[in-house]
C-alpha cells in the first residue's frame, strides 16, 4: 500500500508522463501540418518563378530565332529583287544566278 504521499508522487509523475506524451505528439502533429503547408507554399512559389525564368527565356529563344528567320527572309527576298532588276536590264539568267547565288529556275520565275 502506498502512502498518501507517494501515492501524491505516483500522480505528479502519471500526470507528468501524460503531459509530455501529449507535448510530443502534438509537436509531431504541428511539424507534420506545417511540413505539408510549407511544402504546398515552397512548390506553388517554385512553380512562379520556374514559369517566368521559362517564360522568359522562351521569349529571348523565340525573339533569336524569329530576328535569324527575318533576316534570312529579308536577304532572299532582297537578292530576289536584284535578280528581277537585273534580268529586267537585260543581264544573262545563268550570268544573274552566278553574281546572286540564286538557282536559275528561280531567276526564270521572277
Amino acid at each position: 500500500m502506498l502512502t498518501a504521499y507517494e501515492e501524491s508522487l505516483k500522480n505528479f509523475w502519471d500526470l507528468n508522463n501524460c503531459l509530455d506524451s501529449a507535448e510530443r505528439k502534438g509537436f509531431e502533429k504541428g511539424e507534420a501540418i506545417g511540413l505539408e503547408k510549407g511544402e504546398a507554399i515552397g512548390l506553388e512559389k517554385g512553380e512562379a518563378i520556374g514559369l517566368e525564368k521559362g517564360e522568359a527565356i522562351g521569349l529571348e529563344k523565340g525573339e533569336a530565332i524569329g530576328l535569324e528567320k527575318g533576316e534570312a527572309i529579308g536577304l532572299e527576298k532582297g537578292l530576289q529583287n536584284v535578280a528581277r532588276n537585273m534580268k529586267q536590264a537585260g543581264m544573262s539568267v545563268e550570268e544573274i544566278s552566278k553574281l546572286s547565288g540564286l538557282p536559275v529556275d528561280e531567276i526564270e520565275k521572277l
